[in-house]
């Protein structure tokens, strides 16, 4: 891929959960970045590239990808903590998508080539991305192009599996065969309808992904993103396993000794390991940094003590997941909104206006304390609304503390995976009716983070 240097950050995209934003670079390009450092990792990135690529080869039109590497000043002045924190997280080589200007999300009014939907729908089932229904279609229509206007974004979702390759010690290629034999689910899929479509085309589309092709698409990949994992080369490091007692399993990884334990990136793989499980089944979150000596360790001193505990724990948390709901204000509204509905507020905001600092000094006190206790009766009363939409979809609900001066809502959710479609429309209904004043981002599904049961633990002599 071309390379660019990130020359400004632009504008956060608060839309899911990964903060992708726009950026400057050096070309004179505008970019949508996806970082790094964000809570999915590299292998989003990864997919998105490789998935693009083989788009490229069955004639699906993606917009063009470049290298973003982003040097630290570029985040020295951000006021936005989260943001702040991503890109200092995202030092190095980032995707970038080139931004289209005049483009515009696809909605049901469009009505897109046959042929062009069925060969989008076909890309999906080979590349498993789960990620294109009613609720996020990612498509945009850009009325601009010559040749059709249809255009695939947003493939980080796809190729799924390489997120917690299983610890095995079958052969790769059964591994890809297991993978490759599980039916697609097309049932939510926006393009659905053109199944017919996709079905006339396969043989064409099918003898255009050669070995040769797949070869060439993953040479676009940075060797900086690409990460160890179970089955590759002999001296890469290993990737995870399972250890099993009775009615449990451990997952584990060996641990380099030639480094210090505990950096970010390795708390930040700790965290993707657990959400990517939980996505397929119940999993209890171990704190992160725990060492034991060997397997037999981890059955001896984990998993045999406390065997009764997990059982129980793990039947607690069975079928159910955790999302978080994050919320920031609009300041600008939400100061306008302030000030509208208390009265006090706007005679001392008059009574500044235009008056010397020194001579307004204690006003001036006064005003910020006002303003400070009317945001946080806002952000309690914007916490009951959430939980008074969404909490009849969840088991258990926790109001968290909000980050920077702008947070409105912090709040996690144990939902039922039947229950999940329900709530993220609920979210997405919410979304909508606070648009302008709220910038609402839902992160998960996760690990039950929040939601582990409170019973004692037994000691490893009790056990």
């Amino acid at each position: 891929m071309r390379g660019v240097r990130a020359t400004r950050y632009v504008t956060p995209l608060r839309e899911g959960g990964s903060l992708p934003g726009v950026v400057e670079a050096d070309d004179l390009g505008i970019y949508v970045c996806k970082f790094r450092g964000a809570g999915q990792g590299l292998r989003v990135l990864v997919a998105e590239v490789v998935v693009a690529e083989v788009a490229r080869l069955v004639d699906v039109p993606v917009p063009d990808l470049v290298t973003v590497d982003l040097a630290p000043e570029i985040g020295r002045y951000e006021a936005d903590e989260e943001v702040q924190d991503l890109l200092s997280r995202s030092l190095g080589l980032n995707l970038g998508v080139d931004l289209l200007p005049g483009a515009f999300g696809y909605d049901a009014s469009y009505v897109p080539e046959p042929d062009l939907a069925g060969r989008i729908l076909w890309l999906d089932a080979l590349c498993a991305n789960v990620d294109r229904s009613w609720r996020n279609p990612n498509l945009l229509i850009w009325p601009t192009r010559t040749q059709g206007a249809l255009i695939a974004i947003d493939h980080g979702a796809a190729l799924y599996f390489h997120h917690a390759w299983p610890g095995s010690n079958a052969p790769a290629e059964e591994l890809a065969q297991r993978f490759a034999a599980q039916p697609y689910d097309a049932s939510e899929h926006i393009l659905r309808r053109h199944a017919g479509e996709a079905a006339a085309q396969d043989a064409d589309l099918a003898a255009r992904i050669t070995p040769e092709a797949l070869a060439g698409a993953l040479t676009e990949v940075p060797d900086e993103w690409l990460e160890p994992v179970p089955g590759g080369s002999e001296d890469a490091e290993p990737g995870l396993g399972l250890v099993s007692s009775g009615q449990l399993a451990a997952v584990v990884s060996d641990i380099a000794t030639d480094r210090p334990l505990g950096k970010r990136a390795d708390l930040l793989a700790h965290e993707r390991v657990l959400n990517a499980i939980a996505v397929e089944t119940s999993i209890l979150p171990m704190r992160f940094g725990g060492v034991v000596r060997d397997d037999d360790a981890v059955r001896e001193e984990l998993l045999d003590p406390h065997h009764d505990y997990f059982v129980r724990a793990l039947d607690e948390i069975a079928d159910y997941v955790q999302f978080s709901l994050r919320g920031d204000y609009e300041q600008d509204v939400v100061l306008g909104r302030i000030v509208e509905e208390n009265p006090a507020i706007a005679d001392l905001r008059e009574r500044i206006r235009g008056v010397d600092e020194d001579a307004s000094y204690y006003d001036r006190i006064k005003l910020g304390e006002a303003i400070s206790q009317a945001m946080d009766t806002l952000r309690s009363n914007d916490a009951d609304a959430v939980l008074e939409a969404l909490e009849r979809y969840a088991r258990a609900t926790v109001v968290k503390e909000v980050g920077g001066e702008n947070g409105a809502v912090h709040v996690a959710f144990l939902i039922h995976r039947d229950h999940r479609t329900d709530f993220e429309q609920a979210v997405d209904d919410l979304g909508d009716e606070w648009a302008g004043r709220v910038d609402l981002r839902l992160f998960g599904p996760t690990a039950c983070f929040d939601f582990l049961p409170e019973y004692d633990v037994p000691d490893e002599e009790g056990g």
